[in-house]
């Protein structure tokens, strides 16, 4: 199980994978028990990376650079096992530890792996974190400065508490599909309880197959957090209109559009890759939902043929997902400031096109799943400057893992003039 993990967080930390997809195609043959463990373990060093490492650099007596990746993890992986899980014995720590060690043919590096984890388990220093509160907090919740310093310029009354939020394990939630069954029949049925954030949506208990419970292979639920199925609200299509969702796959947002539409209407789903294409059009089928019409194109490119042609255009845009860490805690280390830049001027060029398909007096939403003013508030700002026939039909919202307990996203709403 432990060498399994091991080989996610090497594919995760070196080959630059996500997390959430290398859960699911690495733990399928462990047994239930094996796989929360190793669940526990792989998400609990990547939250955890850059305050583990500070932990290791004051208890070995080689620099971090010099150690290899693959002894690196494993010393993460005991140090996490230590100082968070109080389950496990320390004989365990150390004896699982060296086993991987072996494993991966170091032999020679046992020593160091031991000595250093003994030291861990007997508390033999007193870790001194930067007296500085910014570096403090990012060594402690293991949150680049950068993106803490962004933060604390945008919410400094609670930047803390939203670090903290960030390596919190998110409930999980499921949107109702109001096609097929009621909310309160579903509950009736599942259990759960009504989300306080989104009307369609149940909160449930975690630990069970979705692709294997008969409720979802019926096409009585989809898999989605509140914030994620908020953005369709917002959005508020109605029965028999024209619906453009540009940047459409999976799905979620696309069949949350239908649904709200009482799959009434049309609805033009766009992405730039034909399998996820299909993916849309499954999870249509299993939901019972009929009016959804998948398009092979590239938001960047505008398409003449639907000028003026929608009622409604959703823009969920490609981001730096700063908002999701809780579910994909990597992304952290992945991205830099200047991506954050970058995607903005990608964001832009969407929203210009998305504009033009606009009926006058239709709506145009923009959503992200970050939390970053350069991709938000600045995006919306400039797009307002550029497109002076839109205005902001409701103030823009952004939610916090931290006050809302969803993932952090970022809605605003235009009105076409």
């Amino acid at each position: 199980m432990r060498y399994t993990a091991l080989k996610i967080l090497e594919n995760v930390l070196t080959e630059g994978k996500y997390s959430n997809l290398e859960l699911v195609s690495g733990l399928d043959k462990l047994d239930e028990k094996d796989r929360a463990l190793a669940t526990n373990i792989i998400y609990g060093v990547l939250q955890n990376k850059m305050r583990l490492d500070y932990i290791i650099a004051a208890y070995s007596k080689m620099t971090i650079k010099k150690i290899s990746s693959d002894i690196m993890n494993i010393l993460r992986m005991g140090v996490y096992q230590a100082l968070f899980m109080d389950k496990i014995p320390p004989y365990a720590i150390t004896n699982e530890s060296i086993k991987l060690v072996r494993k991966c043919r170091k032999v020679s590096a046992s020593g160091f792996v031991n000595a250093v984890l003994r030291g861990v388990l007997r508390k033999d220093k007193e870790i001194k974190y930067p007296e500085n509160r910014l570096e403090y907090l990012s060594i402690y919740y293991s949150c680049p400065l950068w993106i803490v310093k962004m933060w604390d310029k945008m919410y400094p009354e609670k930047l803390e508490e939203l670090l903290k939020s960030m390596n919190e394990k998110p409930e999980f939630s499921v949107r109702v599909n109001t096609l097929k069954i009621s909310v309160d029949e579903f509950i009736k049925i599942k259990g759960g309880r009504k989300s306080s954030v989104q009307k369609d949506v149940v909160i449930l208990p975690s630990g069970f197959d979705v692709k294997n419970d008969e409720l979802f292979i019926k096409g009585l639920y989809y898999p989605q957090d509140e914030a994620a199925a908020l953005v369709s609200e917002i959005l508020s299509p109605k029965k028999g209109q024209t619906v453009l969702d540009l940047c459409a796959a999976p799905g979620g947002k696309t069949t949350h559009i239908a649904q709200i539409m009482e799959n009434d209407g049309d609805i033009f789903a766009f992405d730039i890759y034909e399998h996820k294409l299909e993916i849309i059009k499954n999870t249509s089928k299993r939901l019972g939902i009929s009016i959804i019409h998948t398009k092979l194109g590239d938001a960047l490119e505008l398409n003449e043929k639907f000028i003026m042609k929608a009622d409604c255009v959703l823009v969920d845009a490609p981001c730096s997902g700063l908002g999701i860490m809780r579910r994909k805690p990597e992304i952290r280390y992945m991205k830099t400031k200047e991506d954050l830049g970058n995607l903005a001027k990608i964001q832009n060029e969407i929203l210009n096109n998305a504009a033009k398909y606009v009926k006058k007096g239709g709506t145009l939403l923009y959503s992200t799943c970050t939390i970053s003013d350069i991709e938000n508030d600045a995006v919306t700002e400039k797009f307002l400057e550029n497109n002076k026939d839109f205005s902001l039909s409701t103030k823009q919202v952004q939610l916090l893992p931290c006050d809302n307990g969803t993932d952090g996203f970022y809605i605003a709403k235009f009105v076409k003039r």
